[in-house]
């Protein structure tokens, strides 16, 4: 199957298109002004909390407050308090208290009155493989199937992954040599020690980190190796684009065009 991805933008809306041997398959629109929420982080600020359904809602610079659970709140893992009232034992009082600044990141849009819903639990997504700086955790896509490819990526993640971190390879990864996943690993670390630096020096609620725009998405997320090439027809997302793909592979710069 040959897959193209086809990206225009004009009159404020970018417009992605994934076609699979020429069919339509997949279709995205982003709108100047209204870019999702998702994966964004901020340095928010504890509005109030909500014991009885072990929640709180967090100021993050937005017109409705975000929503966040308690199972979804950052506890030190050497903390038997903190980690009895993750289980429930005891109240999310005892997790966050009014005022307390946290860094979050957006996990669901809003959508009606409600406000997005937020994890303290970051995720920072590249093409090969997702960091989680907050976690100890190695996992495999299960769209990779090869058992013995996902030992041997098993095994590559698990050399590769910081201390005290996590990752998740992805399926872009599949035959992908160690040295690729090394340079993907290595870029999401300084982008993390980046947003720390930002978040240490920033006053709340403010944004810490944006997630970039559809063309940058679309090389980071979707060019994989059965995608033959990314067109674009407007200049700054072709530069987003093209940048994105150097960082990751020279030999990716080949397949995105203007």
């Amino acid at each position: 199957m040959i897959k193209d991805i086809l990206i225009e933008s004009n009159s404020g809306q970018t417009r992605l298109a994934l076609l699979e041997d020429g069919d339509l398959s997949e279709y995205y629109v982003e709108r100047k002004g209204q870019e999702k929420l998702a994966g964004n982080i901020y340095l928010g600020r504890v509005a109030n909390i909500l014991p009885g359904m072990q929640a709180a809602f967090v100021d993050i610079g937005l017109d409705k407050n975000a929503f966040l659970h308690a199972g979804d709140i950052l506890v030190d893992s050497h903390d038997r308090e903190a980690i009895q009232s993750r289980l429930g034992i005891q109240s999310i009082k005892k997790m966050l208290k009014p005022g307390q600044e946290l860094m979050v990141q957006v996990i669901k849009e809003p959508g009606g009155t409600k406000g997005p819903r937020i994890s303290s639990h970051v995720t920072l997504p590249g093409r090969l493989v997702v960091l989680l700086p907050t976690v100890e955790y190695t996992g495999i896509s299960r769209r990779i199937e090869n058992e013995e490819e996902r030992t041997r990526l098993k095994n590559a993640a698990d050399a590769l992954r910081p201390q005290g971190m996590g990752l998740i390879v992805r399926t872009a990864a599949e035959n992908a040599g160690e040295d690729e996943l090394k340079q993907d690993v290595e870029y999401l670390l300084r982008l993390w020690n980046s947003i720390r630096l930002r978040s240490s020096h920033s006053t709340s609620p403010v944004l810490i980190h944006r997630d970039e725009s559809l063309a940058y998405r679309s090389v980071r997320d979707m060019l994989t190796s059965d995608v033959r090439a990314i067109l674009i027809d407007h200049e700054e997302q072709y530069q987003s684009a093209f940048e994105m793909a150097g960082m990751l592979s020279p030999e990716l710069q080949e397949r995105v065009s203007l």
